[in-house]
């Protein structure tokens, strides 16, 4: 399940303990791991191939879709237990939608299509307007 980049991530450069950069919280290991047990919205969408690896002062998620490679932010408020609510990205109106894989990927807002890329942008600050403005 887990994309190349990010096995390699996990396994080498995860900060020891939480890395400030561009505004977000980046996870050490056990805060990866609670995140994806316990915590809105990685344990929710974990199982969908999400897998967080740094948080929002909000609570809100950066997560590499590991499927596909791509970076995504998930709003903690959006993921309950039956449903999806989020702001439909081209009309600006909220809507709820059952809780499905379909409607994940609506819901997530994206923000790179390369892993290294991002990462590497988010690590030299170059990134905090930007997850500013959805947090």
């Amino acid at each position: 399940m887990v994309h190349a980049q990010f096995g390699e991530y996990l396994a080498s450069l995860t900060p020891q303990q939480v890395y400030g950069a561009s505004g977000v919280r980046v996870l050490p290991l056990d805060a990866i791991r609670e995140e994806i047990q316990q915590l809105a919205p990685g344990a929710r969408i974990f199982p969908h191939g999400y897998l967080p690896f740094a948080t929002s002062i909000g609570g809100n998620a950066v997560c590499l879709h590991a499927p596909t490679g791509c970076v995504v932010w998930a709003d903690h408020a959006s993921f309950s237990t039956d449903d999806i609510t989020y702001k439909d990205r081209s009309t600006g109106e909220y809507r709820t939608v059952p809780f499905t894989p379909e409607h994940i990927t609506q819901a997530v807002v994206p923000l790179a299509d390369d892993f290294e890329a991002f990462l590497t942008d988010l690590l030299h600050d170059r990134l905090e307007e930007r997850l500013d403005e959805l947090d």
